[in-house]
């Protein structure tokens, strides 16, 4: 369902698919203090890939960025082609790394139950470094991503303890509030 949803969403949408000065510089604010020179870093929901395009230009060993996305994807694989030899950019899977950043992504989950599994897994992951961002407050698009009216209240709901809670391997180094967005740091 959620694959389906962000499928639709990409199609119809084409202006995310611009990097303006309003997203280069959400996306350089969301990761200004995070050192990612020769560290691996992994991207979930890497959209069209401008993180990578930045932590690449920063000196990153690599970039993996995940998209459920098929459009978005390909996308980024052609945005990022300069960096064929330090990028891959797949659909779903976890991969071992020294920085997780997901940016703007966990309010999307479809289920409470699918944020818990994907927060265990990445719980387990050994990242030295996990950065999480979502937005709080009302969701767009609820009538089709959320499976039931209680996921809706759910992602309504989320906040940077709720997220904590699950973060049983790491602590919390920082958290960053931006108007509706809040950032968490972990190390």
């Amino acid at each position: 369902m959620i694959k389906e949803t962000w499928e639709e969403r990409v199609s119809m949408n084409t202006a995310h698919l611009k990097m303006d000065e309003n997203k280069k510089a959400y996306l350089e604010s969301s990761i200004k203090d995070l050192v990612v020179k020769d560290k691996r870093i992994v991207d979930y929901g890497c959209a069209c890939g401008y993180l990578g395009q930045l932590v690449l230009d920063r000196g990153c060993q690599w970039y993996y960025g995940i998209d459920v996305s098929q459009r978005a994807i390909q996308f980024a694989r052609d945005y990022l082609k300069g960096y064929q030899n330090k990028t891959l950019i797949v659909s779903e899977v976890l991969k071992e790394g020294d920085v997780f950043i997901c940016l703007n992504v966990v309010q999307h989950f479809p289920t409470e139950q699918y944020f818990k599994d994907w927060i265990m897994r990445v719980n387990d992951m050994g990242y030295e470094k996990i950065l999480l961002n979502y937005r709080e407050g009302p969701v767009s698009f609820r009538e089709k991503l959320y499976e039931t009216m209680e996921d809706v209240l759910f992602a309504n709901t989320m906040n940077s303890e709720y997220v904590i809670t699950y973060m049983t391997n790491y602590k919390v180094y920082d958290i960053i509030q931006t108007g509706k967005f809040t950032i968490l740091g972990f190390k």
